[in-house]
């Protein structure tokens, strides 16, 4: 019996099989074709490496392909009504994109690559024997419409460098609406966001009755959280970068009630120009019963394997001074006459409530037992000017921290650190710029509790924790880190 008579096996191998070799496999014979053509047309434009010149290549000879698609399909039936009209309609059997179109489930499509350049004449009368003098060159909204009447099965797309006119979002609203509801959104700003208001992203996240799975967005604003905690029923995988809307009531809703949700990210390394980061509260995050004083179960407890974000609103009363020196809650020398820049530090209500709160938060995150990345803190200081540079009480100018995180978890085992045995897949932590209380025993425990760890990020290896970047570098060589610390003006 031929493993091609095994469809998993047939598809874990084609799995493993880069684009060219499909090709090759794809002439063998009929049943090599049948089992191996899907899998060739699975990722357009294929995910491996290609140079520059085989990238345009191909964005060229899939354009004309369209193309000539289109035009066979206006000779057949000419258009009426509304061009912007979306719906699916059937080709002739013979149709390229009626024959591969199904086949498709990852597109990625650049606005330049359904362009008709000026150069290209000759190749298209090489490649289309019937060029269609006669009708007038089809525009990049009209090609991608005509490609999307094709793919039914479509399950993630990218597209990016369109304009922001109200023609062209009127046009992605009815494509998120009647084309492909259920597909992944993935808008990169590439410089163009001054094209998309949150109001724009909004609408095209209401446009999808089905519900978005995967959502990935350079911001989320007011409107546009609002838009997408709708969606949590179907949201599987949600990363955000400037967040100056998106609330920590918004995040525990998606939390709390997102079945599928395996990825949520709202923190990004890498240096960053006054970034809008959201939180969430410990009280929120904390989600009690009042009745019955316990957590409430959250729909993603089983299914939640990568978190990052800041959990903040935890009163520390052990941390008296700044990341650079100061006295928490009092103004900084230099900085006496500015207005509100005096640090409102976070009281207990009683004796012990951050604790007591840190217990509750570990608790929280011990039920998502699938959990192999926990970013809780992150590192994307803007080392590049100068004029964030402060000078400290030892005399040395360093990077002024006004993101730095306080009123965090300790991540110690006096604060119920232990709590969080139960994450045994767990292979990446990271702390960056928080106020932990990490010693060599916590390493120690951490190395024994998750038995997967590979990387640990952020220790204050010039502050308290020195000592267990020590250790961990001696004794874990396996175990990878990367310790935070101040960021000296030379």
């Amino acid at each position: 019996m031929s493993i091609l008579n095994i469809p998993e096996l047939a598809d874990l191998v084609a799995s493993y099989i880069s684009p060219h070799d499909l090709t090759v496999c794809i002439r063998v014979n009929k049943t090599w074709n049948t089992t191996f053509v899907p899998h060739l047309w699975h990722t357009v434009p294929p995910t491996a490496h290609l140079s520059q010149a085989s990238r345009s290549k191909c964005s060229e000879l899939f354009r004309l392909a369209i193309r000539s698609d289109f035009l066979a399909s206006q000779e057949q039936d000419p258009p009426q009504g509304n061009s912007n009209k979306v719906a699916l309609s059937s080709s002739s059997p013979s149709s390229f994109l009626s024959k591969y179109g199904p086949w498709i489930h990852r597109l990625t499509i650049h606005q330049s690559h359904l362009i008709c350049p000026k150069t290209t004449s000759t190749t298209a009368s090489t490649i289309d024997p019937n060029p269609h003098q006669a009708n007038p060159e089809p525009t990049e909204r009209e090609l991608l419409l005509h490609l999307f009447r094709y793919c039914p099965n479509l399950h993630s797309l990218y597209l990016f460098q369109w304009s922001g006119t109200d023609i062209d979002l009127d046009f992605w609203r009815a494509i998120a609406r009647d084309v492909v509801p259920g597909v992944d959104i993935d808008y990169d700003d590439h410089y163009y966001n001054e094209f998309v208001t949150d109001a724009d992203i909004a609408s095209i996240l209401s446009a999808g009755r089905k519900g978005w799975r995967n959502v990935s967005l350079p911001t989320l604003g007011t409107l546009s959280a609002e838009a997408l905690v709708h969606h949590s029923t179907t949201l599987a995988s949600l990363q955000v970068k400037n967040t100056p809307g998106f609330t920590s009531a918004h995040m525990c809703q998606i939390l709390s009630s997102s079945p599928h949700l395996h990825t949520f990210t709202t923190l990004e390394d890498g240096e960053c120009e006054n970034p809008h980061v959201s939180y969430l509260l410990a009280e929120d995050f904390i989600d009690r019963d009042s009745v019955t004083n316990t957590l409430r179960p959250w729909a993603c407890e089983s299914t939640l394997k990568r978190l990052r974000a800041k959990i903040l609103g935890i009163p520390r009363p052990d941390v008296t001074e700044t990341y650079d020196g100061w006295t928490r809650g009092e103004p900084e020398e230099e900085n006496e006459e500015e207005e509100g820049h005096v640090e409102v530090v976070l009281q207990e209500t009683h004796p012990g409530q951050g604790r007591e709160l840190q217990a509750h938060v570990y608790e929280r995150l011990s039920r998502f037992t699938r959990l192999e990345v926990l970013g809780l803190g992150h590192d994307d200081r803007d080392f590049g000017n100068e004029g964030n540079f402060v000078q400290i009480p030892t005399g040395e100018w360093v990077l002024k921290d006004q993101e730095y995180q306080y009123e965090c978890l300790e991540m110690s085992l006096d604060s119920g650190l232990q709590k969080l045995e139960t994450l045994k897949d767990l292979e990446e932590v990271n702390v960056t710029r928080m106020a932990t209380c990490i010693g060599v025993e916590e390493v120690k425990w951490m190395r024994r509790a998750w038995p997967r760890l590979k990387t640990l990020d952020g220790l204050n290896d010039e502050r308290n924790e020195e000592a267990a970047e020590e250790w961990l570098r001696e004794n874990c060589p396996e175990i990878q880190s990367k310790p935070c610390a101040l960021e000296l003006l030379i």
